[in-house]
């Protein structure tokens, strides 16, 4: 019998649920969007985009159901985004998840964002009848999260160069604050530079904005 997981995700402007079988099969994926209610004003709006996922994760979640043939009591498990994220947007999915978890009497799976990036990976090359090699490095740049992760077969994933960036970017705030650009060293020379010069551009950027 397969293990049959509901995921949740809302971590932003985007409501959406999903149902995969033994962490790979995706048996449904519905995505509700608001590109439209956010366009007029450049950019997601936290507030209205809380609101929205109010008014969609029950017909989301229903649909995902209707999609994979299941009821509520065929799921083994409840999956949510616990961030990082909108935090409006990310209580609306957790609230619901906690809640559906309890009255079934499922287990609640807390899922970091950055790394369901990477596990999404796996999903499409199953689908795709492909296998990744592993050990392997992955790139993330989402929202304003830039990691590097180091993805093992026997360990998962871990930060390999989080801490580091961390570090960076907060010496590169200082960098924009003061008007003052100059490089930032890196944990070893040659390696990671690119981070080195993305902060040093980010603060050379400041300054230039501070000036007009």
């Amino acid at each position: 019998m397969p293990i049959r997981i509901l995921g949740i995700e809302s971590s932003c402007d985007e409501t959406a649920a999903a149902i995969v079988a033994d962490g790979r099969e995706i048996l449904s994926s519905v995505v509700a969007s608001q590109i439209d209610i956010h366009r007029e004003y450049g950019g997601v709006v936290p507030e209205l985009a809380s609101r929205e996922h109010l008014r969609q994760i029950v017909p989301v979640v229903r649909e995902a159901l209707c999609q994979a043939g299941l009821n509520f009591s065929d799921l083994d498990a409840v999956g949510v985004t616990q961030g990082p994220g909108l935090v409006g947007s990310l209580l609306v999915g957790i609230t619901y998840a906690k809640t559906l978890a309890q009255a079934l009497g499922k287990p609640l799976v807390p899922v970091n964002h950055l790394e369901g990036h990477i596990h999404a990976i796996f999903l499409e090359a199953h689908k795709s009848g492909l296998v990744p090699e592993l050990p392997a490095v992955c790139l993330i740049v989402s929202g304003g999260h830039t990691v590097l992760y180091e993805v093992r077969a026997e360990q998962g994933t871990r930060a390999e160069a989080a801490a580091q960036l961390r570090r960076l970017a907060r010496q590169c705030e200082r960098l924009a604050r003061k008007r003052r650009p100059r490089p930032v060293a890196s944990r070893t020379e040659g390696e990671h530079a690119f981070v080195q010069n993305g902060c040093l551009l980010v603060a050379v950027r400041a300054e230039h904005l501070a000036e007009v």
